[in-house]
């Protein structure tokens, strides 16, 4: 049984640098890893450059491959770590722990695995929630997080006109028990496309191969569940973050949000140190819609850590 799974290992590792790598300008000295860690949490990321710790989180229904535009620029002066998620792309697919306080302790166990003492957690949609998590679980290993276009569940006043909007209709949907499985298994690709299209600002923003890349991945036993499960949790979320938010954060925090400055707005409730803004001109998708926009609001924020 060791033996098939160092197979696999191997292999995924061979696919990953030659899809990622070789033929991605930039991404060149991509290397990708997939580790066992404590408790059973396989997970898989992507590393390249060296120096201060950044690690890049994604949301629904994504992979670490939504940073590939912003890696190249961050590795420069960073070691950049992309994960895939527990539940996402070539992680673990686990029944449980979906809530962003488990998730981030996935993200603790592997810089622990990979010595690292301290890193700024960058995390957008899903990400962001579990990046929030992390600085208040872990804020001894945090040098700062950021937190790009989410909501935060149970933070008011944003959370509850997050759920009475219309345009919001998937929180409630993906969360609701088994329905979402039934109706999007064998549609996946239907289902994908038109929530990427449904809150992109530049649809071509994200290509074609890239979307197959998320489907295929969304397809593997166990993932569509485990991303809807990211919205299923949310109730536990809600608790976590009401005693979160009684504790202001005093680290750097960058807010960035598309249209409107909702995330500065409310990251300023919660934390003493919050620089962001608008990213302008892009839908929900700001790591591919404007990754130019956001390398420059990230090495910013990170010239003041």
């Amino acid at each position: 049984m060791g033996k098939i799974k160092l197979i696999r290992i191997a292999v995924i590792l061979i696919i990953s640098t030659i899809s990622y790598g070789q033929t991605e300008t930039g991404l060149e000295n991509l290397k990708s890893r997939i580790v066992s860690l404590e408790g059973g949490v396989n997970l898989h990321y992507v590393t390249q450059g060296e120096g201060d710790v950044v690690v890049l989180l994604h949301g629904f229904p994504q992979t670490w491959l939504t940073w590939k535009k912003v890696i190249p620029a961050l590795s420069k002066s960073h070691k950049v770590i992309a994960l895939d998620m527990r539940g996402a792309g070539d992680s673990f697919t686990p029944q449980d722990g979906f809530d962003k306080k488990t998730m981030a302790s996935d993200v603790k166990k592997l810089l622990d695995y990979l010595n690292i003492e301290k890193a700024t957690v960058i995390g957008h949609d899903i990400g962001g929630m579990v990046a929030y998590a992390f600085a208040h679980e872990y804020p001894k290993q945090t040098n700062g997080i950021g937190i790009i276009d989410v909501p935060l569940p149970g933070i008011e006043p944003l959370w509850s006109m997050i759920m009475s909007n219309p345009m919001s209709w998937h929180f409630r949907f993906q969360a609701a028990e088994d329905i979402p499985e039934m109706l999007v298994y064998g549609k996946e690709d239907v289902y994908i496309n038109h929530f990427i299209d449904g809150f992109a600002g530049n649809k071509k923003a994200i290509s074609t191969e890239e979307r197959k890349t998320y489907i295929e991945k969304f397809k593997k036993p166990g993932v569509a569940r485990s991303h809807f499960d990211y919205y299923r949790a949310m109730e536990q979320d809600i608790v976590d973050n009401k005693k979160y938010a009684k504790t202001i954060l005093k680290i750097p925090v960058l807010a960035l949000s598309a249209g409107q400055p909702y995330e500065l707005q409310l990251m300023k409730s919660l934390a003493t140190n919050v620089q962001g803004g608008v990213i302008e001109n892009s839908g929900h998708w700001i790591p591919e819609e404007q990754p130019e926009l956001l390398i420059k609001a990230i090495k910013s924020f990170l010239k003041d850590i």
